[in-house]
């Protein structure tokens, strides 16, 4: 069995994505395991990995910035199908767009780790 190019530690540094500074926390990987979250306040950014042979072996985009310090974890989820991703602010949460982080949906402040249900089926 060949073995996972993507498996043991992730190793990031500053010139592989495009935020500065340290990185406050990695926060769940997707669904697909192709993408992880950082919370790197003020902003929430995915790091995707490209795969083997591409020229940067990690993307990065920023798809939202928050008012909220993330001071703790369960302040992002992902959904269950990898296309959007709910942030905790300070007043609500959102749901954004994992292609172009637009706000898709606002909803009421939530207590506790931001969980995602499983959709019925």
């Amino acid at each position: 069995m060949k073995p996972d190019p993507y498996s043991g530690p992730l190793s990031l540094r500053a010139k592989d994505f495009d935020a500065t500074g340290y990185i406050a926390s990695l926060d769940g990987w997707s669904p697909d395991g192709r993408s992880i979250l950082v919370d790197q306040h003020p902003e929430v950014v995915v790091l995707r990995l490209q795969g083997a042979g591409a020229a940067r072996p990690v993307s990065a985009q920023t798809l939202y910035r928050t008012n909220r310090h993330f001071d703790s974890t369960g302040n992002l989820a992902w959904s269950p199908d990898g296309t959007r991703v709910a942030v905790r602010t300070k007043s609500h949460v959102v749901e954004v767009s994992t292609t172009d982080g637009q706000v898709l949906a606002r909803h009421p402040e939530l207590d506790g780790l931001l969980i995602w249900p499983t959709p019925a089926g």
